[in-house]
């Protein structure tokens, strides 16, 4: 892992070389930090605190690099920056990775007979925990400004089903609805208030991760 985190800069550096934009005395702080193997040091870190996505901690690195060496004034803090900069990729792809799979639980058909993926498990560490329940209560606020009732009790349900990593089936999700609705529901109904509900969802979860790319192309 070391030397693929070194690699990883290096090439990052190479590839920019040239550029009109790049920043000589923040590439020199970079070089240093490749030297001392504080770089190498952080992959680590990430990879320790974020082990979900561990396989991602070289390339949070490579783009805090991309970053921080365009900037026309280089940080107070080289190495601080570095690290922010390293982290909150991270935590951008907990958040992305938590939103997708409460979309593909609620696109799941019952036959899928997916995995369950339970972020509530405490195998996750408590800054992924975190990260996750943030993302969940974020997805719910949103739900429950729905206007349309039976499209929102259904998609409510099956965002907590998915958090809690239990798989929901439409017979189970129409008996629960009908208890909160006060009135038996038809499971073809559940799959089409389920199927909206999916399509709503999607587009806020899309217009999320625009504002958030856009974020992440700022120095």
């Amino acid at each position: 892992m070391p030397r693929l985190s070194r690699s990883l800069v290096v090439e990052t550096l190479l590839s920019m070389e040239g550029a009109a934009s790049l920043n000589p005395g923040i590439v020199a702080d970079v070089e240093v930090m490749l030297g001392d193997g504080y770089v190498e040091g952080l992959v680590r870190r990430l990879c320790r605190d974020f082990p979900a996505l561990s396989s991602e901690g070289m390339g949070a690195v490579g783009h805090a690099v991309e970053k921080m060496i365009v900037r026309p004034v280089a940080p107070t803090n080289p190495r601080g920056y570095l690290a922010a900069s390293a982290y909150n990729e991270m935590k951008r792809l907990v958040r992305m990775r938590a939103r997708t799979e409460s979309l593909e639980a609620l696109a799941a058909h019952d036959e899928d007979g997916r995995p369950g993926w339970a972020p509530a498990d405490p195998g996750f560490t408590v800054e992924e925990q975190a990260l996750l329940r943030a993302t969940y209560d974020q997805l719910r606020a949103h739900v429950e400004t729905w206007e349309t009732e039976n499209v929102k009790i259904v998609t409510l349900l099956y965002l907590e089903a998915a958090f809690d990593g239990e798989p929901l089936t439409s017979s189970d999700a129409a008996e629960l609805t009908g208890e909160l609705l006060g009135y038996e529901v038809d499971d073809a109904f559940v799959r089409t208030w389920k199927s909206r509900g999916f399509k709503k969802l999607r587009d806020y979860v899309t217009a999320l991760d625009a504002v958030e790319t856009r974020e992440r192309q700022e120095p």
